[in-house]
């Protein structure tokens, strides 16, 4: 008897598609504009979820940001983890997530 195992692609780490899996009908990206706003520069991430984020918003200097804190007119640090940040724009508005280079 041979068994054959076929390679599995790592998990995506698209958000939007487990939110969708949660039975969530919609999930709205921020522009691409919106993204080139937003630099991120390092994360403090701890396990309990809450964090804080290092961001150069529109070109000028970095600024510390804790979970929750409004970023820019309209964005506020939604989430932190080790690999990212997620910014969101509202009540049930875009969602823009920003990685570590």
């Amino acid at each position: 008897m041979s068994i054959s195992v076929a390679p599995v692609a790592p998990a995506a780490q698209d958000s939007g598609h487990v939110l969708r899996v949660l039975g969530h009908t919609a999930v709205t990206t921020a522009s691409p504009q919106a993204q080139q706003r937003f630099q991120l520069l390092g994360v403090i991430a701890a396990d309990s979820g809450q964090g804080s984020a290092l961001l150069r918003v529109d070109g000028q200097p970095p600024q510390a940001f804790v979970q929750g804190q409004t970023v820019a007119e309209g964005w506020r640090l939604h989430s932190v983890d080790q690999m990212g940040v997620r910014l969101s724009a509202g009540a049930g508005g875009a969602m823009l997530e920003l990685a570590l280079p």
